[in-house]
């Protein structure tokens, strides 16, 4: 199965490491799913993991 995260999942999952997005992850981690991510989304992490309120 493969799966897409936006940027405020993959952030969450940051955060959160016991929330659903978190979960997603590990599965990926696992093996179990395929993360799909675009060039779009990629760049808008990169974007939002460096504002100060995230660090």
């Amino acid at each position: 199965m493969r799966v897409v995260l936006d940027t405020n999942q993959h952030i969450s999952a940051i955060i959160r490491p016991k929330g659903h997005p978190a979960q997603i992850v590990r599965l990926w981690q696992n093996g179990l799913i395929e993360l799909a991510i675009s060039p779009s989304i990629l760049e808008e992490f990169e974007i939002v993991v460096h504002r100060p309120r995230i660090q």
